[in-house]
């Protein structure tokens, strides 16, 4: 696209898609865009164990239940035991982020500066 072209009329999708996250190239979505110039949508399972007397799992957990309560992920599976020995709770948590990725076609992609 030329410097001074008028981009495509539609919407601007660059970071968020339909209320989800949106990781790849920002893009003039137009209306009637067929499924293959519109983002897809994937699923990434992540598994970890946190221990809660760690600060940075701590931290990490709560950022994974944000995203639960935004609605960007969802828990598979989640079990919470007693380490006695270490006084905390040790947390284990499967959970499914879901966002959308690139299109097949990127023939809509807006590069910075054009």
């Amino acid at each position: 696209m030329k410097k001074d072209a008028p981009l495509p009329k539609g919407r601007l999708i660059d970071g968020i898609f339909n209320g989800l996250p949106y990781t790849g190239p920002a893009l003039n979505l137009k209306n009637d865009d067929p499924p293959h110039m519109q983002p897809r949508l994937v699923c990434e399972v992540k598994v970890r164990t946190y221990m809660m007397n760690n600060p940075d799992d701590v931290r990490d957990y709560e950022k994974a239940m944000e995203d639960v309560g935004k609605g960007w992920a969802r828990i598979s599976r989640e079990e919470m035991e007693w380490v006695e020995r270490h006084e905390t709770w040790k947390i284990f948590l499967r959970l499914m982020n879901m966002k959308y990725i690139e299109p097949e076609d990127l023939s809509r992609v807006t590069k910075e500066g054009t």
